[in-house]
């Protein structure tokens, strides 16, 4: 019963490991954030630098406010959205060859070659995610995970028989193990909200 379950977990674990999901969505979530905070810095200082008493650069500065507007940029829009529309506004950028030669004279240049980069490093992990799921079946994590609880279950039973009918306390410690290790990995559930 022992090695049904071992071999279970292992299945379980090369169906779910592959696709690493769990750890590639929290490192999404970080770089989100830091781009997020590259998207707020650009629009401040382009908001800022429309108050500049030169016109020609008060007048660049509106043209990138508008491009801000009209590429729609939201730090609240969903991933691959907010990738879309960040492009977009500095391909609209790189376009204009006087907003480009602007740029560095106005101290812009290094916002936006900031919001570029982490927009692009944002990009590059959410295809290496995509790469990871491509091509597994659907349903193959569920069905392994329903596996293993069975074969836990079956362990549970058959332990539960022995130290009933055996009574010799050989596998007190054995069951001392494996309630540790499933309150430790209950609080670990429980610290990312999952309660059952």
């Amino acid at each position: 019963i022992a090695d049904t379950f071992v071999g279970a977990a292992a299945a379980y674990d090369e169906a779910y490991n592959p696709s690493q999901k769990d750890l590639l969505t929290d490192v999404l979530k970080e770089m989100d954030n830091v781009r997020d905070k590259a998207q707020t810095a650009w629009h401040e200082n382009i908001l800022a630098a429309q108050r500049s008493p030169n016109e020609q650069k008060a007048a660049v500065a509106r043209q990138l406010v508008q491009y801000y507007k009209d590429y729609k940029l939201d730090t609240a829009d969903e991933y691959m959205k907010q990738t879309t529309n960040i492009r977009q506004m500095i391909q609209a950028v790189d376009a204009s060859a006087a907003i480009t030669a602007a740029l560095p004279t106005m101290g812009l240049d290094d916002y936006l070659t900031d919001l570029r980069q982490k927009n692009e490093a944002f990009a590059d992990k959410m295809a290496e995610r995509t790469a990871g799921t491509v091509g597994r079946e659907k349903g193959v994590v569920a069905a392994a995970r329903t596996e293993v609880e069975k074969r836990l279950r079956d362990l549970i039973r058959a332990t539960n028989v022995v130290s009933i009918y055996e009574g010799d306390g050989g596998l007190d410690q054995f069951i001392d193990t494996m309630n540790a290790e499933v309150e430790h990995f209950k609080d670990i559930l429980a610290r990312k909200g999952v309660s059952s």
